[in-house]
């Protein structure tokens, strides 16, 4: 504080500093990405925010975010000062990779006769290759005539196609 004195007039001032508002802005890039894939996020609010995941299924550190596993996140950016605290969001989906384990089951049949073929990794689609048997919906193996085929199992989704192969 200084004081000025003018002909008996006394005068008192403060310097003080005058803080902006600080915006979060909105958050801008790709919403959807594969599990172990990165996106970069980016922001028209105030340098300076933090950026933060709010369940794990990513992690984002200066707007990169990586997709831990399946499911969805919520990714936030936020500002603060003293004059107040401002905060964005965006949903970010993460969709899983395209997997499958083997085929179990046996790995003979007859002709007129049918096996059970099995496979762990859920909504995949069976199918023959030769024509020498025939495969439902529920991997139930029909042989049609004698001799060799691949059986497929194929399981695709937003990130690839993933194929198990047996034959029989």
């Amino acid at each position: 504080t200084s004081f000025i004195s003018l002909e008996g007039l006394s005068n008192s001032y403060q310097e003080i500093d005058v803080l902006p508002v600080l915006l979060s802005g909105t958050i801008s890039g790709a919403t959807a990405l594969c599990e172990g894939d990165s996106i970069t996020l980016t922001t028209t609010g105030s340098l300076g925010g933090v950026w933060s995941a709010s369940n794990g299924s990513a992690t984002v550190s200066a707007g990169m975010v990586t997709a831990i596993y399946a499911g969805i996140d919520t990714i936030s950016y936020t500002v603060s000062n003293a004059c107040g605290t401002s905060s964005a969001t965006a949903v970010i989906t993460i969709n899983p990779l395209a997997v499958v384990g083997p085929i179990t089951g046996a790995s003979g049949l007859c002709v007129g006769a049918g096996i059970i073929l099995s496979e762990s990794a859920p909504g995949g689609v069976w199918s023959s290759t030769s024509g020498s048997t025939s495969v439902d919906m529920m991997g139930v193996v029909t042989g049609i005539f004698p001799g060799p085929d691949s059986i497929l199992y194929t399981v695709t989704t937003a990130c690839g196609t993933a194929i198990a192969t047996t034959t029989v």
